[in-house]
């Protein structure tokens, strides 16, 4: 069963019928194997079972916000989409010796190949996104949207932000054959793997590099769970999983995947998709401290972001007999420290092919609306008038996911 945000308002539970139904979970970590060609997934008891076989070289797995997991394969030259009912096609093709693989918040799917990064498009389309590159394996995005790249050739951790510019994050990693696998914790710091010289350093956000944890064997994927646990893929121990505290503590995971030869690559975790969990709003907006808020909060493990449209509706209600309706609304979104995340006046100004693509544009052009991904927390919504108008409102939220 999966939790899955459906329709307005609301949280739904779905069971669906197909061959992973009694083991896959949420939380649970998926390895790609190179050496047996096999994607394996772990329980949070680090028990393996055989998710998916037939591949070629499965160098890394990736989920997107639907649940459906991605692998990067050989044999196909591209990559491999695997719903979670099991139905198996071809979401990629003509990317030789695919590595790493990361989607965005838009759910654009980032792979690493050759000397080069490639954006393909939720409908598969294929774009170019960055050239030059040294061996380019490990992807991992940070919450501001940019993505970063361990360029095992060149010894650096490049960082792309969302237009394509590249500029080194951090360096001085073992070249060739170093950073190979890239994982964020929740507080920003950024873990990489160098396969030569048998570590794994965390960098700061600001690139502060500090050591984590040394005296490994060939320290290839890299993943954290929910409570900041580093879970590291080791293929020479021979094929063992470790966990490490936040403090840095290492136990043994698990022995090796169980299946096949063992060789573990790049990893990831099956995340919790996020829920509309409350609502809370007012209805007439006055100016100042009385305008009309909707406190909401999005469960989740933080793993994948949940997408939503938040929308300040005025104009439109006339025409259900509302009276003394708000003419011109505003929107924004906060967090719960009160950081604005996004506002809007007049939907139209702003991501209106993003929200008309929902299906949910507000009827009036002076309405507001506001597409957003967002990890788990607290959030408030907040309608005022423009020029401090005041009088009748609704702010809604739609889940997308």
């Amino acid at each position: 069963m999966k939790k899955l945000c459906l329709g307005f308002l609301s949280f739904v539970l779905i069971a669906t019928v197909n061959p992973y139904a009694l083991w896959a979970a949420p939380g649970d970590l998926y390895v790609a194997d190179s050496g047996a060609d096999a994607v394996v997934r772990y329980n949070p008891a680090g028990d393996p079972t055989l998710f998916g076989g037939g591949f070629n070289g499965a160098n890394a797995v990736a989920f997107d916000s639907k649940g459906n997991v991605y692998v990067s394969d050989g044999a196909t030259s591209g990559v491999v989409k695997i719903t979670p009912g099991g139905v198996r096609t071809t979401f990629a093709s003509a990317i030789s010796s695919p590595k790493g693989i990361a989607f965005d918040r838009a759910g654009n799917l980032f792979v690493a190949a050759g000397v080069s990064i490639t954006k393909v498009a939720p409908n598969g389309t294929k774009t170019p996104f960055a050239s030059g590159l040294s061996s380019p394996i490990g992807l991992a995005f940070d919450k501001a949207g940019n993505l970063y790249e361990a360029d095992g050739g060149s010894g650096n951790v490049f960082k792309f932000t969302p237009d394509g510019t590249k500029s080194t994050f951090a360096s001085g990693f073992s070249s060739p054959n170093g950073p190979f696998g890239l994982a964020f914790d929740s507080k920003g710091n950024l873990f990489v793997s160098d396969v030569a010289a048998g570590t794994i350093t965390k960098v700061a956000p600001n690139g502060t590099k500090t050591p984590f944890a040394s005296g490994l064997s060939e320290i290839q994927g890299l993943a954290v769970d929910s409570s900041d646990n580093l879970l590291a893929a080791d293929g020479a121990d021979p094929g063992t999983i470790f966990l490490f505290t936040p403090s840095g503590i290492k136990t043994t995971f698990a022995g090796g995947p169980g299946i096949g030869a063992g060789s573990p690559v790049l990893i990831a975790f099956e995340p919790v998709l996020h829920t509309l969990l409350n609502l809370s709003n007012r209805g007439f907006v006055k100016t100042g401290d009385s305008a009309l808020f909707a406190g909401f909060i999005l469960g989740g493990d933080g793993l994948v972001n949940c997408r939503l449209v938040v929308r300040g509706i005025g104009p439109s209600l006339t025409a259900f007999g509302v009276p003394n309706a708000l003419n011109d609304p505003t929107i924004e979104v906060r967090d719960a420290g009160g950081t604005l995340i996004g506002n809007n006046d007049n939907w139209k100004s702003d991501q209106q092919q993003e929200i008309q693509a929902t299906g949910l544009a507000p009827g009036n052009d002076k309405e507001s609306a506001i597409l957003v991904a967002l990890p788990a927390g607290q959030y408030t919504a907040i309608v005022r008038g423009v020029n401090n108008t005041t009088g009748n409102a609704v702010v809604e939220l739609f889940n997308l996911q």
